[in-house]
């Protein structure tokens, strides 16, 4: 059969998690980082799910599509030595959850994509 690429296999990992979790109903969105050997040997962005509800609350906010999801796409990637968590979960072998990317410290994107820290991804 045809191999699957990447963002392929990402967006079943993001099925298997949030199944595993009680469904994609209990998340405004969910990212899936992989380290890009090919491109900078960084942790980017290569696959996410927005729920439906989060997508039509920021449309009817902002008039776009913008998600945080996709506004961190193409962004600078996270070292894999790094403190973030995603290089610390990928260390430790340990599922990590940020429930609040704005107040993270690592997470600074979140400020400069305009997130806030009430679990909305307003990106203004």
């Amino acid at each position: 059969g045809l191999s699957k690429s990447p963002r392929d296999v990402a967006m079943e990992e993001i099925g298997r998690f949030t199944s595993m979790m009680g469904g994609s109903s209990v998340f405004a969105y969910v990212m899936f980082w992989s380290k890009v050997e090919e491109k900078d040997g960084l942790f980017h962005v290569v696959a996410d799910y927005v729920c439906e509800d989060r997508k039509r609350q920021l449309r009817e906010l902002r008039g776009d599509d913008r998600t945080f999801c996709s506004e961190s796409y193409g962004v600078l990637g996270l070292d894999p030595a790094g403190k973030s968590p995603i290089a610390v979960a990928a260390r430790t072998g340990k599922q990590l959850s940020v429930t609040d990317a704005f107040t993270c410290p690592t997470f600074q994107r979140a400020r400069i994509l305009g997130a806030y820290g009430d679990g909305g991804d307003r990106i203004r």
